[in-house]
Formats: C-alpha cells, structure tokens, sequence
C-alpha cells in the first residue's frame, strides 16, 4: 500500500518519470504489457500518476516504495551526456541489458567505458542455460575472436529481474585483482569499440574492425557454400560462445 505522504512525493516528480519508471518496471510482468504500462503523451500529472499507482499495484508486495523513493527519484532523472560519462566512469560494474533489439548500442558504450578504467560491462543474456551460446552470439559483435570472459561478466534475464540481490552480492565478491585483471584486458580490445577519425588497416579502430568481420562472414560463408555438408565446421567460429561458467553471476 502506498502512503498518503508517498503520493504526495510522487505528485511532486513531472509527468514524465511516471512514464519513464512505471513502463520500466511494469513491463517485466507477463500480467502488463508495455501499451497498458505507458503514458500517453497528452497526459496530465494526475492522470499519469493515477495510471501509474494502478499498474504497479502489482509491486507494493515486493518493493517499499517509501525507502526506495530516494533512489527512485536518483535513477530516473535524465543526465546531461557529460554528467552521464563521469557517472559511469565512476561505477565499477555497467549493467547492459537488451533494448528493443537484442543487441544495443550499450554493449559498445561499455566496452570502452571499461577499456578507460570504468566500469566493468555485466551483460544481461535472455534464455535458458542450454540456449547461452546462440544468445551470446546474437547479441556480442566479434564473438569470432574475442572471449567476453575476459572482459566482463554475465547474468541470465532470470537472475537480474528476480534475483538481483544475488546479482549484487556475487558482484561484490570479485576481487580487486580479478577486476584489475578485466580492466587490462579490456585496453587491449579498445580499439575494435572506439571510432576514430583518420584510422587506418595500420592503425585501426571500430571501422575497421567492423570491416574486417564483414569480409571474415562472408568468406566463411563461401567457403561453407563450396564445400561438402561433412566438411563445414560452425563450433570454430563463435570463439566468445565458449564462455566458462566462473563467468556468470548468481549462476543457478
């Protein structure tokens, strides 16, 4: 039940973090979709905080929204890019979990977040256990060469929705020499998720390293196009999708 005196704090935030952190957090529910969770644009501040206490009604056994209004509030405020860089630069771990798009733009922000001594990228992987391989090669660009085990972490969809203390605690417990370790290794791939003008094959950065996987795929597949079906091979060439589960957070 949400307090008389917590409503008034909601009143106080605009219409727009009603739409922001209700369609969020109503949308990891199979019971609400995102058309019922959302506020329409035309809105008014009463009508969206009244849609929102309704929708996510279905919270008030699971979150305290009292003791969470403080990092409500802090987590749904829009931060101008320069203030957004410093606060992830200052983090040690960056969630990066699927958008609209099982791949996003995110896996390459964090990437080089981390390959400047940020936050280590914790990959969120939609799926059951049996299905990481096709998930991780999906969703991670150059899986061909680059083992995402050396360079961050990953958690299951099921684990970071229902069980993200464990998440939490099981990222607590890495070590400052396990970290520092990701963090190196993280430099050394910089390159292949930072653009830079006047790169060249010499010296290269995200253009060509995005080149040369296009030219890699398709020689691959001509290859498989022009040899015998007892001949093609498939495991070799998704190196990254042989990741150890020492890699995986609150693993069950």
């Amino acid at each position: 039940m949400i307090s008389l005196v917590l409503q008034e704090q909601l009143l106080s935030r605009g219409v727009h973090y009603f739409r922001t952190f209700c369609y969020k957090h109503c949308n990891l529910t199979s019971t609400l979709t995102p058309s019922t969770c959302s506020m329409g644009s035309g809105m008014g501040l009463q009508a969206a905080k009244a849609k929102f206490l309704s929708n996510c009604a279905i919270y008030g056994h699971l979150v305290n929204y009292t003791d969470e209004m403080a990092d409500m509030v802090r987590d749904s405020r829009s931060l101008p890019h320069n203030e957004y860089l410093r606060t992830a630069l200052h983090h040690r771990f960056c969630l990066v979990a699927p958008g609209d798009y099982v791949s996003t733009h995110k896996i390459g922000e964090a990437m080089a977040f981390g390959s400047t001594g940020g936050c280590i990228p914790v990959f969120v992987v939609i799926g059951t256990k049996g299905e990481r391989r096709h998930r991780v090669q999906s969703m991670l660009p150059y899986t061909r060469w680059l083992d995402y085990c050396q360079v961050g972490y990953f958690v299951s969809s099921e684990a970071a929705t229902t069980r993200m203390g464990d998440v939490l605690n099981g990222l607590a417990m890495v070590s400052d020499s396990e970290a520092t370790e990701k963090l190196r290794k993280l430099r050394l791939v910089r390159d292949a998720f930072v653009f830079r003008q006047q790169s060249s094959v010499s010296k290269p950065s995200a253009a060509e390293f995005i080149i040369g996987e296009v030219c890699s795929q398709t020689l691959e597949a001509r290859r498989a196009h022009q040899s015998a079906p007892s001949e093609q091979t498939s495991a070799s060439a998704c190196f990254g999708c042989t990741q150890s589960d020492n890699c995986w957070i609150a693993d069950s």
